[in-house]
C-alpha cells in the first residue's frame, strides 16, 4: 500500500465521522479515479455503512451506541503500530 492509498483510506474513514474539506474531497476523488483497489475499498465501506444504517432504522442498533474514546485510542494506536511495522 503506497502513501496515497493510505491517505485515501484514512480520508474515506474520516468521511463517515466528519465532513471532508473541499481539498480532501478532491484529493480522494482523483485518487479513486486512478486506483481500483481504493475504489473497491470505498465501495465496501459504503456497503457496510448502508447495512448499518438499515439496522439502525430497524432499531436493532441503538443510535446512541458509540465506541468509548479510550477504546478508539487503543485501536488507533494498534493500527499505527501495525502500519509502522509494515514500513
Amino acid at each position: 500500500m503506497n502513501h496515497f492509498c493510505k491517505e485515501a483510506s484514512q480520508l474515506q474513514s474520516d468521511g463517515f465521522e466528519r465532513g471532508l474539506t473541499v481539498t480532501e474531497h478532491i484529493r480522494l476523488r482523483i485518487h479513486l479515479l486512478i486506483c481500483g483497489a481504493c475504489r473497491n475499498y470505498s465501495e465496501n465501506l459504503e456497503l457496510l455503512n448502508n447495512i448499518f444504517q438499515g439496522m439502525r432504522k430497524q432499531k436493532k442498533i441503538d443510535k446512541s451506541i458509540s465506541l468509548p474514546d479510550g477504546d478508539r485510542g487503543r485501536i488507533r494506536a494498534a493500527l499505527k503500530t501495525a502500519s509502522d511495522s509494515d514500513n
